[in-house]
């Protein structure tokens, strides 16, 4: 249908919502349960959208017991957010400050992203970056990097039996 065009985050909180109202009809027994809303990256809007939607849509007959919210690493304002990302890169010496000051002055950092460039000179120096970082991941940098180390604790774990996850049998 031509309602079905309108996209974007108030249209998935309100989807969304309406989900979890269905679900309690479903299942009544969590009618009144007490419950929070969490997520990461795009959660930064999610999250606080259906949030809104369930106060909102508590001020009627139908009422969901919401309690809070949290975002981790959440994806909130695209300027804020890869700005951001491209000093941290340049403060933990993954990426030198040369190339982040020139991301900084041919790059629109309002494009939504991350780092979405839109023209060859940003192009070019989005991939320089990535480059520099190399094969790091940015999400854990303080991670131990010796791949042989790593190897050599999982060998050890089976050596000794061991592991992170041990489910027994009934």
């Amino acid at each position: 249908t031509t309602a079905d065009r309108s996209v974007g985050d108030a249209r998935t909180a309100k989807d969304a919502r309406r989900a979890m109202l269905e679900l309690m009809k479903r299942f009544p027994e969590l009618g009144g349960s007490r419950f929070y809303l969490s997520g990461e990256s795009y959660g930064g809007h999610y999250v606080p959208s259906l949030a809104a939607a369930i106060v909102e849509g508590n001020a009627g007959p139908e009422w969901l017991n919401l309690k809070g919210f949290l975002v981790g690493n959440a994806w909130t304002a695209p300027k804020l957010d890869n700005e951001g990302a491209a000093d941290y890169w340049a403060s933990h010496g993954l990426v030198s400050g040369a190339t982040v000051a020139q991301m900084k002055k041919d790059c629109d950092f309002n494009i939504i992203g991350p780092l979405r460039a839109g023209d060859g000179e940003c192009d070019a120096l989005v991939a320089s970056a990535m480059d520099e970082m190399g094969d790091i991941n940015i999400y854990q940098v303080y991670a131990d990097v010796c791949h042989a180390a790593a190897e050599t604790q999982v060998a050890m774990m089976e050596l000794w039996d061991l592991s992170l996850i041990h489910i027994s049998e009934p």
